[in-house]
């Protein structure tokens, strides 16, 4: 603020003090001589405040000081790029995080698998499916059990067409016609993904975990999955497949150890 301001600011105030004071019933003695008073001091108070804000220009001695040149920094930069190199070094890679990550999933119980992938479950319009279809048929690879599968609650295939999404995470198993079966190579462990068709014409698709035995196409089999939602897709015939998609183990020996070891004690 330059004096200029200062001037008129303090002009309008002196004025307006005199009209409060007139129209209060002040004599003119209080009026003139208060406004002045009044004025000098409030605006001396301002300038010296804002002479306290406004930073000091440098003084002569200040600006002749003599300037002290800073080491040089090659320790400093040396000792930068030694710990930098050893962060790198030490960093995980892209494929050691993604390793990690997969094996932070799969340490998970199949209860808590579900909770954590439901949300990514959904409805799928034509190929492909959901997120969470696929990151529960990558648990499923490694860690899907017979027994644990066996002890989630039922459901049926017209609950499920009817409203997918009060069934997802159940249990649904199924016999008939293997239409098509192949292995999925995206991962390491066996994955096999294709379609069936129960002796009511329903369809389902499927991602397989476990043993497939001989099981191919035109086989029969049966099935049982985590219900993951409805698939509908073009079909050979110019129509539209409507169809539940699941995640599970074919119904083999080889897929359910513990009840034939039981069978086995049991026949003893």
């Amino acid at each position: 603020m330059n004096a200029t301001t200062l001037f008129l600011a303090a002009i309008i105030f002196y004025a307006a003090w005199v009209w409060i004071a007139k129209k209060n019933g002040q004599s003119g003695i209080i009026q003139w001589a208060g406004g002045f008073l009044a004025t000098t001091v409030i605006f001396s108070y301002i300038g010296a405040s804002i002479g306290n804000v406004i930073p000091q220009q440098p003084t002569v001695e200040i600006a002749k000081a003599p300037i002290i040149a800073p080491e040089e920094p090659q320790v400093i930069e040396a000792d930068y790029q030694a710990t930098n190199q050893s962060q790198q070094e030490t960093q995980p890679s892209e494929d050691e995080k993604r390793q990690a990550t997969l094996a932070l999933i799969r340490s998970f119980s199949l209860q808590d698998v579900i909770t954590l992938t439901k949300p990514q479950m959904e409805d799928i319009q034509g190929e492909g499916v959901s997120k969470g279809t696929a990151l529960l048929a990558f648990w499923a690879t490694a860690s899907l059990k017979w027994n644990e599968l066996m002890a989630l609650p039922n459901s049926k295939h017209g609950l499920i067409m009817k409203d997918s999404s009060t069934e997802l995470g159940k249990r649904l198993c199924v016999k008939g016609l293997v239409i098509e079966i192949a292995r999925d190579k995206s991962v390491e462990e066996p994955l096999f993904t294709g379609g069936m068709l129960d002796n009511a014409g329903r369809i389902y698709r499927f991602a397989a975990v476990g043993s497939t035995g001989d099981i191919v196409g035109n086989s029969h089999a049966g099935f049982c999955g985590i219900v993951t939602g409805q698939q509908h897709y073009a079909n050979s015939i110019g129509g539209v497949a409507h169809a539940v998609m699941l995640v599970g183990l074919f119904d083999l020996p080889e897929n359910k150890p513990a009840e034939v070891k039981a069978k086995k004690t049991k026949g003893k």
